[in-house]
C-alpha cells in the first residue's frame, strides 16, 4: 500500500507513520446540502515535507488502541442514502454538568438546530442515547429552501474540556451511528473533492484548524500547533500526529472521509478525526 507522509503547522515536524485497512460501509458519489455559516471552512496554510519513518512500538500500540472503533463513524464509511445526507459538528465551547448530557430544549436553542427552526425529541448523552430533531433549511426571509432532514444528535467530547454536537442529517429519515467511547472528534474539509487526489498536507492543516475551532470560536491558531498525516487507503484514512496542541491535545489522531455539508459535490472532502487513546 502506498502512503503519502506531510506535514502542517499552526504557527511541521516528522511524525512516526502508522497505516491501518479501513472496513468501508457504502461507496460512491457524495452527496450533500448547504447548511448554514457555523461550518467549519475550507483550510489553507503551509508546512513542510517529512520524511517517511517505519512504524514505531507506540504507533502499533496505538493502532491496537483503535482497533475497537469498528462499526463507529471513525472507522467506518457511512452509507450512501437516496437523498440528502451529511455530517456536521457543532463546539459548545462550555463544560457540560456532571449529567454529560442535554435535552430537547437545550438542543432546539443550539446554533445550527436553532436557526432552521428545528424541533427535537429524547436526550443526547455522552457515551450514551442519542436525541432525534427535524428540521427545514431555510433562507434569510424564513421561506424554506431544502427537504425536511431529520438529525441524529450525539453529544461527544472535543477535547480541551469543551463538548460538541455530532450531528448525521438525512433526509430519508433518522440514522444512527456510533463513536468510540470516549473519544475525542473533530470534523475538517480540504478543498480538493476526491479522497485519492487528496494529499498529506491538505488533511494535515485540516486537522490544525479543527484543533484550533476546538479550543475557541474564533479558530485563532496555537502558536507552534503542527500536524504530519500520512495518507493510505486511496486517501479514504489517513493517521496523523499533532504536536505543540495544549492541554492534552497532542498525540495520534485517525481521519476517515466523511459526507460533509456543502451544496456542491466538487467542493472539497471532509475528514472525521478521532483522537486515538494514549
Amino acid at each position: 500500500m502506498t502512503t503519502s507522509h506531510t506535514s502542517s503547522r499552526s504557527a511541521a515536524a516528522p511524525g512516526a507513520a502508522t497505516g491501518r485497512v479501513i472496513s468501508r460501509l457504502g461507496g460512491g458519489a457524495l452527496s450533500a446540502a448547504a447548511v448554514g455559516a457555523l461550518l467549519l471552512g475550507c483550510t489553507g496554510g503551509g508546512g513542510a515535507g517529512a520524511d517517511d519513518d517505519g512504524p514505531s512500538a507506540a504507533g502499533e500500540q496505538q493502532q491496537e488502541a483503535s482497533s475497537d472503533w469498528t462499526g463507529t463513524v471513525s472507522a467506518e464509511q457511512m452509507p450512501e442514502t437516496d437523498g440528502v445526507s451529511y455530517f456536521v459538528i457543532e463546539n459548545l465551547y462550555q463544560q457540560l454538568d456532571e449529567r454529560g448530557r442535554m435535552s430537547a430544549d437545550e438542543l432546539e436553542a443550539t446554533e445550527f438546530i436553532g436557526s432552521q427552526g428545528g424541533t427535537c425529541e429524547g436526550e443526547a448523552v455522552v457515551n450514551g442515547s442519542a436525541a432525534t430533531c427535524t428540521l427545514v433549511e431555510h433562507d434569510e426571509m424564513a421561506e424554506p429552501t431544502g427537504p425536511e432532514l431529520t438529525v441524529t444528535v450525539r453529544v461527544v467530547p472535543a477535547g480541551f474540556g469543551n463538548p460538541a454536537l455530532l450531528m448525521f442529517a438525512d433526509a430519508d429519515g433518522p440514522t444512527d451511528f456510533t463513536v468510540p467511547a470516549d473519544a475525542e472528534i473533530g470534523f475538517g474539509k480540504v478543498a480538493t473533492p476526491i479522497p485519492a487526489e487528496v494529499s498529506g498536507q491538505q488533511v494535515a492543516d485540516a486537522l490544525v484548524n479543527s484543533v484550533n475551532f476546538a479550543i475557541k470560536g474564533d479558530g485563532q491558531p496555537v502558536p507552534g500547533m503542527e500536524a504530519t498525516c500520512e495518507m493510505a487507503d486511496g486517501g479514504i484514512t489517513a493517521s496523523c500526529q499533532v504536536t505543540g496542541a495544549p492541554d492534552g491535545g497532542n498525540g495520534t489522531w485517525e481521519a476517515i472521509a466523511q459526507r460533509g455539508p456543502t451544496s456542491d459535490p466538487h467542493d472539497g472532502q471532509w475528514y472525521l478525526f478521532t483522537k486515538v487513546p494514549a
